[in-house]
């Protein structure tokens, strides 16, 4: 993934062109998985990269009026604005709260705030179950299990 869909600045392609894109399930997605591979490995290589990632999407995919991030950096077509969505929001929450912990940057705690703004929206929360959010929630709120008084 690195050596084909690396934007060079973070970022990640959805294929070897992306005419639309860039998106942010793709950043994502990478990002999550440098979080899996430094918690196996410790090697901080791979927290850079997901920090890198991190600052990629606060960067291209910022919602309007502070809350949330938004699908795509572009519109795909005229029928289709880029908009915030609600699971990868939670999923962004989630990333940056545990890229925060583990590298103790503001910073990536900002990013997850920002990500939560938009899904405890009453519009939002109200439309989907509450598992989710309650676990970014918790997460975010709560004293790591690492960081935790024994």
């Amino acid at each position: 993934m690195i050596a084909h869909r690396a934007l060079g600045d973070g970022g990640f392609r959805h294929d070897e062109t992306d005419s639309a894109g860039p998106y942010l399930g793709d950043t994502l997605a990478m990002t999550r998985a440098f979080l899996s591979l430094y918690s196996a490995t410790q090697d901080r290589q791979w927290l850079e990269r997901a920090e890198h990632s991190l600052a990629f999407i606060a960067t291209n995919f910022p919602g309007t009026a502070g809350a949330g991030y938004v699908t795509a950096r572009t519109a795909t077509d005229a029928a289709y604005r880029p908009h915030p969505e609600r699971d990868e929001n939670v999923a962004l929450a989630r990333a940056a709260n545990a890229v925060w912990r583990a590298s103790g940057d503001p910073h990536f705690r900002k990013i997850a705030e920002q990500a939560m703004r938009y899904v405890v929206t009453p519009q939002v929360a109200r439309q989907y179950t509450a598992a989710p959010t309650l676990l970014a929630d918790a997460e975010l709120t709560s004293e790591a299990a690492s960081q935790a008084a024994p």
